[in-house]
């Protein structure tokens, strides 16, 4: 299967949660005809209207990304953790009005393995401790843990 998705006749669609109807249908699929040709549209198998997403979804979305890179990097011999403080940063950053849960993923890869990069540079081969935020320099670092080095 291919999965084809777009933001074409978001904007129509209200936050509110509610079951789209079918006069609302109509509107986005006629947006999408105004877009796309007919000849690509006719070789979907189907169309499918997706309501926005709250943004309580988003943050679980957002944490269940980061807890699925905290294990990826276990993987690769970081123990890494993350506090309140890095989670509000990402979702500050990857939560793009209009796009969505889409960037977030990148910005979660991007920034930890930016703080990750950063301690390997200074010759830790396997960081391990607290991803947070440092203030001064509005980016996520590693702040050692007890057990671990100092900083």
């Amino acid at each position: 299967y291919i999965v084809f998705t777009s933001n074409i006749g978001a904007k129509r669609i209200p936050e509110t949660g509610k079951v789209l109807s079918s006069t609302l249908e109509r509107g986005i699929m006629a947006e999408l005809f105004s877009v796309l040709r007919k000849e690509m549209i006719a070789r979907f198998g189907s169309v499918i209207i997706f309501k926005q997403l709250g943004f309580d979804i988003q943050k679980e979305i957002a944490r269940n990304l980061l807890d699925k890179e905290m294990k990826r990097m276990a993987l690769r011999g970081c123990d890494l953790q993350y506090d309140e403080l890095a989670f509000n940063y990402v979702i500050r950053n990857g939560i793009v009005e209009g796009l969505g849960v889409r960037p977030l993923r990148d910005t979660i890869y991007r920034c930890i393995g930016n703080a990750v990069c950063d301690v390997m540079l200074r010759g830790d081969a396997n960081p391990s401790g607290i991803i947070t935020l440092d203030k001064e320099k509005n980016q996520l670092k590693i702040k050692y843990s007890v057990n671990s080095r100092k900083e």
